[in-house]
């Protein structure tokens, strides 16, 4: 089974650069531009998240703070 991993950035050629590398390293890879589809992406369980935290409109530290509240309430 191979680890899930969603990265979140809104730097498309840096995705596909990591998308394109961890794939190679036999991992499934998730993709988001931005935090938005990053949280709404998050419901595909993925194993680990990178996050990017300089992203405009919803930025990595909110997608954390919006996971996290998630957490609680579950």
């Amino acid at each position: 089974m191979a680890y899930k991993i969603l990265i979140i950035d809104d730097d498309t050629e840096l995705l596909k650069m990591l998308k394109k590398f961890l794939e190679i390293k036999k991992y499934e890879i998730i993709t988001a531009e931005n935090g938005l589809e990053g949280l709404n992406k998050v419901k595909l369980q993925p194993d680990i998240i990178l996050l990017d935290v300089n992203m405009p409109n919803i930025d990595g530290i909110e997608v954390c703070r919006r996971r996290r509240l998630h957490f609680k309430a579950v």
